[in-house]
């Protein structure tokens, strides 16, 4: 059973939202017979004070049992504290979430690398497989594959014998290599 239902059933009217708030709605409550409305405006003081002594007051010096608190409405202005405290939390949210980002593009970019030599690994392990083909004892491997294996395994050896002389000797950038001196 809604509110409405409720209201009709006991006889009630619903209490209507005040006029001067064009936001606020329809109240699921019923019409008052009295309606009071406090507005309280400070500058420099926190708000939580004079709410508690007027609940306070309310309860224990007239005597309300029952105090249902409606709508709340807090605003804060650009020179409240309040504003500066969720400005100041909002920046460090902010500060926080780029520093993440940053840390994972460099985590991104450093992956890249670690992907780039994996290759580079892959592609001179088969260069080392390549290159000990003719080396293997296997007759069935020699007659079958014997021009295939031999020029194979030769582009393999030269290819780690570059890789040396640019990696290890300094390749042509060295004046006592022998080796760079034939590239």
């Amino acid at each position: 059973m809604n509110h409405e239902q409720l209201l009709k059933k006991h006889d009630f009217k619903q209490e209507k939202a005040n006029a001067n708030y064009l936001d606020e709605p329809d109240l699921a409550f019923p019409q008052s017979i009295k309606r009071y409305k406090l507005v309280l405006e400070s500058y420099g003081m926190s708000i939580e004070e004079p709410y508690f002594w007027i609940l306070n007051m309310l309860r224990e010096g007239m005597q309300y049992v029952d105090i249902i608190k409606l709508k709340d409405v807090f605003t804060a202005t650009e020179t409240s504290s309040f504003f500066g405290l969720t400005g100041t939390r909002l920046e460090r949210q902010q500060t926080l979430a780029m520093q993440y980002l940053a840390q994972i593009g460099k985590f991104i970019k450093e992956l890249f690398g670690m992907i780039r030599e994996l290759k580079t690994i892959d592609l001179r392990l088969e260069m080392y497989t390549e290159s000990n083909k003719k080396f293997r004892n296997n007759e069935k491997d020699k007659i079958e594959n014997k021009n295939l294996n031999r020029s194979e395994s030769q582009s393999a050896e030269i290819a780690l014998k570059n890789l040396w002389i640019e990696l290890v000797e300094g390749g042509a950038k060295n004046s006592n290599s022998v080796f760079g001196l034939m590239c």
